[in-house]
């Protein structure tokens, strides 16, 4: 017998949580890594609302604009698509874009 996603399966793809895009496009090392870096906060722009976000389970969702801070400098990149996995660097880059700020 197949499987038939739900509604709410197929809303959760446009949605995930910051903490598992930071690992899965490997801004950190460890899941924990980035919830640690989301708790110290970061920002987050949405339709022209700009918020701080230090929750780890926040969601966001492509065309979001984040800001983290890592390594003492503040990088800003806008969601082009979300990971479905930690895959290789490359494919990782593929689903944001770096700000030139």
């Amino acid at each position: 017998m197949a499987h038939k996603p739900d509604s709410s399966a197929a809303n959760d793809e446009t949605k995930m949580r910051v903490d598992l895009f930071l690992y899965r496009t490997r801004f950190f090392k460890s899941r924990s890594a980035a919830a640690d870096a989301v708790s110290s906060g970061l920002r987050l722009s949405r339709d022209d609302n700009v918020r701080r976000v230090d929750k780890a389970s926040t969601s966001v969702q492509v065309g979001d604009v984040l800001s983290i801070t890592k390594n003492n400098q503040v990088i800003t990149l806008t969601i082009k698509q979300l990971p479905d996995r930690r895959g290789p660097a490359t494919e990782a880059q593929s689903c944001y874009a770096i700000s030139d700020d």
